[in-house]
């Protein structure tokens, strides 16, 4: 099946250098189940008296998760009890299914392997969502102190990758890998680094003009009429206060004035409106960026415009990643 049929913009941003696209970014891909890696870690206080009303909601409420297939491993570590949870294989087939179904216009094949991002916000959507008999979810348990802490893992390999084309100061001038980057940290990251690569690029044309703006004032630096005026002067200058003031000379002001014209010369006003009339046309939206056609392109629907019952929607912000431990356990 064909991929989906790339944007102008990203072909734009491409060739201009902003993002590096390499065409393989679905090889890149984690495999769909890996038997060795946790998708979410819980934290909670070892409880010796399992009486506590805190030891059986924490009890029961892994149990509800094991009811639901996920793999559970306790690890105890001194005072404390870390639950390495991983989510079962049929879940992200029904999310790809449920997925394929409900936006068969735009699936590709691409979407057959589940990133990273993905995986973690639906394990994420699924731990909020599962009550135990008391009603209570893990955010009422983490509130009640049952469990001390929830985070997800960073994969050691991906984020080696990471550093190595896209963090660090040698990769500044090279496109960023925005799929690797998306897979990883999920769409919200992608799209600010992306947005923050395409501004950075506009400030180009207004940085080139800025230093020929300071190079004009640089060059008439000595030969200003204006500078020469007050270098030059012997004027007396009335004091700047009433009272314990003495007179100045004009001569006085000479550095401060050699340094305004480098700053707020005549190239200064058509700068000015170079960047007003610049400012403008960057504001501009493109019709490909409205946020309404963006949003109908991107929402699942079915024929009658609503997603099909039992589609997992996860939340849009996941748990933030830990920096830069603790890493997964293997």
């Amino acid at each position: 099946m064909p991929g989906h049929k790339r944007q102008p913009s990203i072909e734009l941003l491409e060739f201009m250098g902003v993002v590096k696209e390499n065409g393989n970014e679905q090889a890149s891909l984690p495999p769909m189940f890996t038997p060795l890696s946790y998708d979410y870690v819980l934290v909670a206080k070892t409880i010796d008296d399992q009486e506590r009303q805190a030891f059986k909601k924490q009890t029961e409420y892994i149990e509800e998760l094991k009811k639901k297939n996920f793999k559970v491993t306790k690890i105890i570590d001194d005072h404390l009890v870390f639950y390495g949870i991983q989510g079962p294989k049929d879940i992200f087939q029904k999310y790809r299914y449920l997925l394929k179904v409900s936006d068969a216009c735009n699936w590709s094949s691409y979407q057959n392997s589940v990133p990273l991002s993905t995986r973690i916000r639906v394990v994420h959507f699924i731990l909020n969502h599962t009550p135990i008999h008391s009603g209570e979810n893990l955010r009422n348990l983490m509130k009640a102190k049952v469990f001390e802490a929830k985070f997800c893992l960073h994969e050691k390999k991906r984020q080696k990758e990471l550093k190595e084309s896209w963090a660090r100061w040698t990769a500044c001038l090279q496109g960023q890998p925005i799929t690797a980057v998306r897979n990883y940290f999920g769409e919200k990251v992608a799209l600010y680094f992306l947005w923050l690569g395409w501004y950075t690029f506009l400030l180009i044309p207004p940085a080139l003009i800025g230093i020929l703006v300071f190079l004009y004032g640089l060059s008439y630096f000595n030969s200003s009429p204006l500078i020469q005026e007050v270098c030059e002067s012997n004027r007396v200058m009335c004091p700047l206060c009433d009272t314990g003031c003495k007179v100045w000379k004009l001569s006085e002001t000479c550095s401060y004035a050699k340094l305004s014209l480098l700053f707020d010369n005549n190239g200064t006003v058509l700068f000015a409106m170079f960047m007003a009339i610049w400012t403008s046309a960057r504001s501009r939206r493109p019709a490909s960026l409205d946020p309404r056609q963006t949003r109908r392109r991107s929402e699942p629907h079915t024929s009658k415009g609503r997603p099909p019952p039992g589609l997992l929607q996860p939340p849009a912000t996941p748990t933030p990643r830990p920096d830069p431990s603790p890493h997964r356990h293997h």
